[in-house]
Formats: C-alpha cells, sequence, structure tokens
C-alpha cells in the first residue's frame, strides 16, 4: 500500500511540474529617453524579456515601425506624466523597430532584436536589419566649430548636414559616394552658409543618411 502511495504521489509531483510555468528567468532591459536619443538605442534581447523605456527628459514616444511610419505593434508617450513604459518581447525572433514621433527625422530611432539572448556583434552588418550607424562631435558643446566625426557601415551616397531644433537646414558638409569606414568633417558655425547668417545660439543637429539609414547627434552651440 505504501509503495502504491508514494508512485501515486511521484506521478501527481510530475503532472504538477509538468502544468507549472517554467522557473522566472526573464529579465527587463532598460532604455533611457533623453536629449533625443534612445540609449541605448539597439538592444538584443531572449524571448520573454521585458523592454523598460524610462523617460529622463523632453516630449517623447516609443512608436513600433520603420521610416518614421508606426506598423501598430505599440505606441506609448514618454514624457513627466508618463516616465515609463514597459513591454514583454515574447513573439518569434527578428528585430522590431521603433521610433520617436516627433524627433524621428532627426535620428531618434532605435530597434529591440528578440533572439536567444546574446548580443549581436555591432561590427556585424550581415543579417542586421539595420546596421550602425554612428555620429561623434569634438568639442560638443561648441562654440565656434567642432570636428564631426562618423562611422559608415556601408559604401554608397552619403549626406552629412547640419539642421537646427526645427529641422531648417544650416550646412552640408558631405554629400557624395562615400566609403565604408571612418570619416570626419568640420563645422564652422562662425562661417554662413546657403546665404545665411553665422549660426546663433542654440540646438542643432548634425545629421547623417547613406544607404544603411540615418542618423543624427545633437549639438549645442553656445556664444560668449
Amino acid at each position: 500500500m505504501r509503495r502504491h502511495v508514494l508512485l501515486g504521489v511521484g506521478i501527481l509531483g510530475l503532472g504538477l511540474a509538468m502544468a507549472l510555468p517554467p522557473a522566472a528567468g526573464a529579465a527587463t532591459q532598460i532604455v533611457q529617453v533623453s536629449n533625443f536619443a534612445f540609449t541605448p538605442a539597439d538592444i538584443t534581447v531572449a524571448p520573454g524579456d521585458t523592454v523598460r523605456w524610462v523617460w529622463v527628459s523632453g516630449i517623447h514616444t516609443t512608436t513600433s515601425g520603420d521610416n518614421c511610419t508606426a506598423n501598430g505593434l505599440w505606441s506609448a508617450p514618454l514624457d513627466a506624466a508618463h516616465p515609463v513604459f514597459e513591454r514583454v518581447f515574447d513573439g518569434p525572433s527578428g528585430t522590431n523597430s521603433y521610433f520617436c514621433t516627433p524627433h524621428c527625422m532627426f535620428g531618434m530611432v532605435g530597434s529591440v532584436t528578440v533572439g536567444g539572448g546574446l548580443a549581436v556583434p555591432e561590427e556585424s552588418a550581415e543579417g542586421s536589419a539595420r546596421p550602425a550607424l554612428r555620429l561623434a562631435a569634438a568639442p560638443n558643446p561648441l562654440t565656434d566649430d567642432t570636428r564631426i566625426v562618423l562611422r559608415l557601415p556601408l559604401a554608397g551616397h552619403a549626406r552629412l548636414d547640419i539642421v537646427d531644433a526645427l529641422g531648417r537646414q544650416v550646412a552640408t558638409l558631405v554629400d557624395r559616394h562615400m566609403e565604408a569606414g571612418t570619416h570626419a568633417f568640420n563645422w564652422h558655425a562662425d562661417v554662413a552658409g546657403s546665404g545665411s547668417a553665422a549660426s546663433a545660439a542654440g540646438v542643432y543637429f548634425a545629421r547623417i543618411t547613406d544607404p544603411s539609414g540615418s542618423s543624427a547627434l545633437r549639438l549645442l552651440l553656445v556664444r560668449r
């Protein structure tokens, strides 16, 4: 009798173990939202992981889609009244692109790749929906001029513009075919361009567009 009871308990325990969900192993990855950028912009998560967008400053959204066009998977405001938005990525493997609705034209975009939980190397463009595009500038903030360094993951026609906070073009630093790799250009804010006067103090963006996509870097011009 005792053996039958133990056997029954063992079968019952196996059934309960099969019915219960797997042990909690999901992670939460945080994306900060400020300065017209998602940080980090591109992340890789395991199925079942949560992505938490945390507002720091400005008025933004996280909206799923490509080329500034929403695809309806998710869209949420991120501002002082809505400081946090979370989404569980439990769907099939693949890359989910997203953007900030009011700042997409300035390159405020990101992606969540659902994979096996291992980060995808930045340098590997093969199989990536949107190869990495990087911009850097020094000095920034600047008082008169700055050196802008960009990395192009693919060869092709590239255009590097300086635009103001309203999206108006201030200067074009390059507009031609360029090889993949790292390139550097100077922006002289004191030099008038396109018939306009020297740039006034304020926020500007260096915006690069090439065959792999577009990206923007916030620049702060101060005057003494």
